[in-house]
């Protein structure tokens, strides 16, 4: 089976500024001579008045892509325009919006280029997007194929299994047999009856099923032949491949209407509607429109009726198949919870960085058994005592993973904690709970760090001895990459003193936080819960009440049940002095950062620092993190290890 590689890759996300910072982390690897530079990115984002689910972004995105390479045309003549554009081209599409508030030590880099613990040389540290980019690399393209995947799960698989039986039909998803009870939490294929030949490697799918009852999916999405005699169904692992014709006919139906068009829709953000449900069922064979337009109607569609029978029309011809992965790889990240298990796994099962596949000398996979203790992009860290280096100790019960730390020592019991960014900061006498997180970052501009581009231009060297170890190629004989497109005893109660922050002051912030934390919003006050309990106990404990968190409008409006936002809380003090990367912290930061999690360091001094340093909200300190800041760190990091500095 012959491999090639994607001639674009397109990576969609929700905001202009997440894009962005895509685009430049993207490009930062590419002139470093990281990535390839035969392979041209592209980062959009969706329109800034809204979000307009998979579907819209998808044809969005391919959109976009007729317009930046001159390809557009007249509604009437788009259809033929795109389906000669794409004809010629291998297309990746690769959703990543969302604010990943649920993985918030990752919000500013995106889930995308959150860090993961992998055997590298590379002083760039190896991130989600370069395991994603390892399958489609290995992939057995066609010319004129677009594949649309999920930025939010990790999904890998042997291309080669699939074989010369490999037919895709005009739309393809990819699925992995897993039990009923799994199947019903997700997407599941409904396979035609009989339709599993000998020797194919895809169905031919009668129906798509979204979180159905188990009993459903035993009567009418049961696998033809199950694997040791169980009951398994074919569950969507988000990935599905589209021929030119297929990408047309969509583009098409966007482009027809008027000022009442889909895409004109899309581009004011007034459209939205999700690939998963209304563009893969639109494929479902035998179904009448009459029964589409009310199966989405049930399914929560918010297309008008008009335009889901237009797509019906436009989709309803077109095979749809599904190709069966077994075995195949499929994780979640996501979370707080998720991510060191998924960073586990991807190292267990051997996945490795795209740019190192083809490398004769790959190192070998140190296995991480459950309970190890990892530190990536890290120097000087001791845990319970011990000093943590390449290799992963078992300290814990539960998984602890720390990222970009220099001379902090921690302790911890049970375990389940990932500590992003500590600096010279012993909590090695207020051991960490099940389930805390500890997030340095350091909000402003540093003078003593390189800016990112010089960061590059230092590293470039190893870069370039790197690809030569992998015998690959010099950074010299690339082409010039095309830029790329855009607790204690309870103290008095405190008096509110209000403090939002100071605008754009330099310093450092400590955010603590619970894996089992209300990231996103909660009906009531009552149902936020902050470090791992009841916010309103947390604060009670420490002296303090919401007011000292939230504003008078925020408490009102979550009094009349329109909900309120832990995002949004005042709750991390910002020390102008301390806990930056410039200076070691305060010697009292870390007894503060332990009054978080530890009640028994709580006292009245405690809850009066609080009340009187500058706070800001997981909100507002996302929005002032840096990105390229974060990676340029971790590369200087990488590089003090690689030194020997451990």
């Amino acid at each position: 089976m012959s491999m090639a590689r994607p001639d674009i890759v397109v990576i969609t996300a929700s905001t202009p500024a997440t894009a962005q910072s895509y685009a430049r982390l993207v490009q930062t690897r590419l002139d470093a001579g990281l990535f390839d530079a035969a392979v041209q990115f592209r980062c959009y984002c969706d329109p800034p008045n809204g979000r307009v689910g998979s579907g819209g972004g998808t044809v969005l995105a391919l959109h976009r892509l007729l317009v930046d390479d001159g390809e557009e045309a007249p509604p009437a003549a788009l259809s033929e325009s795109a389906a000669a554009y794409f004809g010629r081209l291998r297309v990746l599409v690769l959703h990543a919006g969302g604010e990943s508030r649920r993985l918030p030590c990752y919000v500013p880099e995106g889930k995308l280029f959150a860090p993961l613990a992998l055997p590298s040389t590379s002083a760039f540290p190896p991130v989600v997007l370069d395991v994603l980019l390892s399958l489609y690399f290995r992939y057995p393209w066609q010319l004129g194929e677009v594949i649309v995947a999920s930025g939010d799960v990790i999904v890998d698989f042997d291309p080669a299994k699939l074989g010369d039986s490999f037919t895709r039909g005009d739309i393809c998803g990819f699925g992995t047999a897993t039990g009923l009870e799994q199947g019903s939490r997700h997407g599941v294929f409904g396979p035609a009856a009989a339709s599993l030949e000998p020797g194919a490697s895809t169905i031919r799918v009668s129906d798509f099923f979204q979180k159905e009852p188990v009993d459903t999916l035993r009567q009418k999405a049961l696998l033809p032949t199950a694997k040791g005699g169980g009951e398994y169904c074919a569950v969507d692992t988000g990935v599905f491949s589209m021929n030119a014709s297929f990408v047309a006919a969509l583009l098409g139906w966007a482009s027809v209407g008027g000022a009442d068009a889909p895409l004109r829709a899309l581009y004011d953000a007034r459209l939205y509607f999700d690939f998963y449900l209304e563009v893969v069922s639109a494929c479902l064979p035998g179904l009448p429109t009459s029964a589409y337009v009310e199966r989405m109607s049930a399914g929560g569609t918010k297309l008008p009726a008009t335009q889901l029978a237009s797509l019906h029309e436009a989709c309803r011809h077109f095979e749809l198949r599904a190709a069966l992965l077994e075995p195949a790889l499929f994780l979640h990240f996501g979370s707080l919870g998720e991510y060191p298990s998924a960073s586990a796994a991807v190292n267990a099962n051997g996945l490795v960085p795209f740019y190192r596949l083809h490398s004769p000398r790959l190192s070998p996979h140190a296995v991480e058994p459950a309970g190890s203790t990892v530190a990536m992009n890290c120097v000087r860290v001791t845990v319970n005592g011990r000093a943590l280096g390449d290799a992963p100790l078992q300290l814990a019960p539960g998984f602890v993973l720390l990222d970009m730390c220099e001379g902090a020592c921690l302790a911890v019991g049970a375990g389940r904690n990932l500590v992003v960014g500590l600096r010279f900061v012993d909590l090695s006498n207020w051991p960490l709970p099940e389930n805390i997180c500890i997030d340095a970052r350091q909000l402003a501009a540093d003078a003593s760090l390189h800016p990112i581009e010089q960061t590059v231009a230092q590293v470039r060297g190893s870069i370039a001895n790197f690809l030569t170890e992998l015998g690959v190629c010099s950074c010299s004989s690339w082409r010039k990459p095309r830029p790329v497109a855009s607790g204690g005893v309870k103290p008095e109660p405190v008096p509110v003193m209000r403090t939002h922050g100071r605008g754009g002051a330099a310093g450092g912030v400590v955010l603590v936080y619970s894996c089992l934390d209300s990231f996103k919003k909660a009906p009531s006050l009552d149902d936020v819960i902050f470090c791992g309990e009841p916010i309103v106990r947390w604060l009670s404990l420490r002296g303090l009440s919401p007011q000292h968190v939230w504003s008078d409008e925020e408490l009102e409006a979550a009094g009349a049940g329109k909900g309120i936002e832990l995002w949004k809380g005042k709750l991390f003090v910002l020390w102008p002095e301390g806990g930056s990367w410039n200076s070691p912290p305060s010697p009292g930061l870390a007894a503060f950062i332990a009054g978080y999690y530890d009640i028994e360091s709580v006292d009245g001094a405690w809850s009066l620092e609080f009340v009187r340093q500058p706070r800001l909200s997981l909100q507002q300190i996302n929005e002032r993190s840096s990105p390229e800041l974060r990676d340029s760190l971790r590369i200087k990091l990488r590089e003090m290890a690689k030194s020997g500095c451990t």
